[in-house]
């Protein structure tokens, strides 16, 4: 064989909702599972499994997706929880600076 053009056959199967981020490269004959996120930059060269989060050169699992969404609604209630004192200490504040007024 010559210097001819290389291919590779294979094929490359992604299942639903999965997040490839940019610049990644994804080899054949590879199943990317339902519920995978694969980080920017990485060269998958072996199947993802469902609901993982891989990463790196090449791949490794780094987390799942199971964990970083209970980590998110954490998050999102602690923010809610904030939010929900500042109003109130808001609230207070107005109320001392109407009964200053008087």
């Amino acid at each position: 064989m010559g210097g001819g053009i290389q291919s590779h056959l294979g094929c490359i199967e992604i299942c639903d909702n999965v997040f490839i981020g940019s610049s990644s490269i994804v080899l054949p004959n590879v199943k990317i599972g339902p519920n995978a996120i694969v980080a920017a930059g990485s060269v998958v060269t072996k199947d993802v499994p469902e609901g993982s989060i891989v990463g790196g050169n090449p791949a490794k699992i780094i987390g799942s997706f199971d964990d970083l969404f209970q980590r998110r609604v954490e998050e999102s209630e602690s923010i809610d929880a904030s939010k929900n004192r500042l109003d109130r200490v808001e609230e207070e504040w107005i109320k001392f600076l109407k009964m200053r007024e008087k």
